[in-house]
């Protein structure tokens, strides 16, 4: 088991794993969201593609993480 020591605290990696799965995800949700307003001139506050991939990544990381519970 690989463990990180943050401030004398003992946090597993895969822990560690699944929130970044899941922090990826619903950072890409609120990149979505974020390209579908529009700011004072009329264009697009952020881009979907990038939103997507992010979507995309962290769903990725959390089927990997539950993989690896798996297995």
């Amino acid at each position: 088991m690989v463990a990180l020591y943050l401030f004398g605290f003992t946090i597993s990696i895969d822990i560690l794993m699944l929130f970044l799965g899941f922090n990826q995800l619903f950072a890409g949700l609120s990149q979505i969201n974020m390209a579908q307003q529009m700011d004072s001139k009329g264009e697009p506050k952020g881009n979907k593609i990038v939103g997507g991939f992010c979507v995309i990544l962290g769903i990725v990381i959390i089927i990997a993480f539950n993989i690896k519970k798996i297995l």
